[in-house]
């Protein structure tokens, strides 16, 4: 079995909204990611999907559970020896434009981790920055210019360029593509896949797109208000899921494949609950079209199947 460069042990985290209500964002997620893979992570906005990727970057500390890197819990590490970690967990963010200092140029953005974490000699900054813009597909002349002046597809390569620049084992990409159109979003994803070869990198990839997660992914967990619900092999999911809630969002998506066989798309009712009042027992029984009175008082453990897949559902 490949050895785990990252292990997540039951994170927990919670926030006070200011009126002293509990927004439960992520409840109990564990999983291990391996050398080389890729977890694609979906789910609806507001599933806890970005609080996750945040406290796998450290921009958050889980109010339980552990992060485990080369067996060392990041949360309980303080801010000072986080600087070699940093390097090894980096993060892409959705609006790439807002990720970047405006009054900064593009080169200027790239050099910033590498002359912080003195990965080269101040003196070979420069031509460093530019074997990266190579790597990544920007011409060297936009070394000079500003984000405002760059299109939204230069600045995420921009950004994935700056996120590889210190040699990361692990990515974690929240959205990274979903703002970009059609075309250019096919480019970046290539690029994504690309580096990865190149660098054997690992990636969280965090989206709501089940097509796209199909194509980049070797594993899939799909998230439902704080829980994974279902986690298995990518293909194995995309073609059979076993939980209704990833049958519905599989159902909803135009996926390519003429060769998978068509999901039949479940009624799903209204909207994804608040996380401040979530529903007792399965949290997704009020919307599910399965649901019986089990559902409503007792919460389905996340249980492995004989064919190496997570479900968390009493009757899948």
């Amino acid at each position: 079995m490949t050895q785990a460069v990252l292990e997540v042990r039951g994170i927990v985290k919670h926030f006070q909204t200011r009126g002293g209500a509990i927004a439960r964002a992520v409840n109990g997620v564990s999983f291990d990611l391996a050398k080389g893979e890729t977890l694609g992570l979906i789910g609806e906005s507001g599933c806890g999907k970005s609080t996750l990727a945040r406290v796998l970057a450290r921009l958050d500390t889980p109010d339980t559970g552990e992060v485990l890197l080369d067996g060392n819990d990041i949360g309980r590490i303080g801010n000072r020896a986080m600087k070699p970690i940093r390097r090894r967990i980096q993060m892409i963010f959705q609006d790439a434009v807002s990720s970047l200092n405006p009054r900064a140029t593009a080169g200027a953005a790239v050099a910033e981790p590498l002359k912080l974490h003195r990965v080269v000699p101040r003196n070979k900054v420069k031509d460093r920055v530019a074997e990266l813009f190579e790597a990544v597909g920007l011409p060297v002349g936009l070394m000079s210019r500003y984000p405002h002046e760059m299109s939204g597809g230069q600045c995420q390569r921009l950004s994935i360029a700056r996120a590889i620049s210190l040699d990361p084992d692990i990515i974690i990409a929240d959205e990274a593509v979903s703002a970009l159109d059609v075309s250019i979003k096919a480019q970046v994803i290539n690029l994504l896949m690309d580096v990865q070869t190149r660098l054997g990198l690992s990636y969280v990839f965090i989206t709501h797109d089940m097509a796209l997660v199909g194509v980049l992914s070797h594993r899939i967990a799909v998230m439902y208000l704080g829980r994974f619900v279902e986690v298995g092999d990518a293909d194995a999911i995309i073609r059979r899921p076993m939980h209704p809630y990833s049958q519905a969002l599989i159902a909803a998506s135009p996926i390519p494949d003429p060769d998978r066989p068509r999901t039949q798309a479940l009624p799903i009712k209204g909207e994804l609950p608040s996380p401040i009042k979530p529903p007792s027992g399965c949290t997704f029984h009020p919307r599910c079209p399965l649901a019986q009175a089990r559902c409503k008082s007792e919460v389905p453990e996340l249980r492995t199947t004989g064919e190496a897949r997570q479900v968390a559902c009493h009757f899948a």
